[in-house]
């Protein structure tokens, strides 16, 4: 069995969000594992369409619920701080459940 890696996303302003999409787009990774994105799923959705990434089977857990359109690149503001600790509190209650919904932790790059 393949383990389930919980990745969070990292603040959605820098480019831990682009730097996952085009992870888990490399067929090599999800030979290897089973990816687990937590994080926002319309700045995922956003980034994936603008920069043409080919991830059509993301297994994404949405925890924020924040607009894209808005967020202005590396500046990262107070939402964006909340969001970021929601999606890695997620990830610990997750690998410390102990039902194999995230055997390990992976936490995207920040600015």
């Amino acid at each position: 069995m393949k383990p389930a890696i919980a990745i969070t996303m990292g603040d959605p302003t820098g480019v831990g969000p682009e730097v996952i999409l085009k992870a888990v787009s490399d067929k090599n990774i999800r030979r290897l594992c089973n990816p687990v994105i937590l994080g926002d799923e319309a700045v995922l959705s956003y980034l994936n369409s603008k920069f043409k990434i080919q991830n059509s089977k993301l297994k994404i857990i949405n925890l924020s619920n924040l607009n894209p359109k808005k967020l202005k690149p590396g500046k990262p503001d107070k939402t964006c701080a909340k969001a970021m600790m929601a999606y890695i509190q997620e990830a610990v209650c997750m690998a410390t459940a102990g039902d194999n919904r995230a055997n390990l932790i992976k936490h995207a790059p920040k600015p």
